[in-house]
């Protein structure tokens, strides 16, 4: 995965994103548990998985943006946020099994 930076951010806002993703990385590019990567950073659980839900929206939202720029030959159209909650339906459900 290259190192990529988002220019359109502030630079006090892309610190903080840089920071946030240092606490994620080790979840996003190494499968260690959220849990273990927030508690090494020090960082409450539920605000990892806050920030983790940002990062994905994000990583979506960018994904159907670039996707449209030179569709070959489909369009995306599907809704980004309609993505993100059937996302979240289907964990859901997946925890109401176990």
């Amino acid at each position: 995965m290259g190192k990529q930076t988002d220019v359109s951010l502030p630079a006090k806002r892309r610190g903080e994103a840089m920071i946030r993703f240092a606490v994620l990385r080790p979840h996003i590019e190494e499968g260690v548990p959220l849990v273990r990567a927030a508690e090494a950073a020090g960082v409450p659980v539920r605000t990892a998985r806050r920030w983790l839900a940002c990062f994905r929206q994000d990583a979506i939202n960018r994904f159907v943006v670039e996707h449209n720029e030179s569709p070959k030959p489909f369009v995306w159209r599907a809704d980004p946020d309609a993505i993100t909650a059937a996302r979240s339906r289907g964990l859901q459900a997946l925890e109401s099994v176990h």
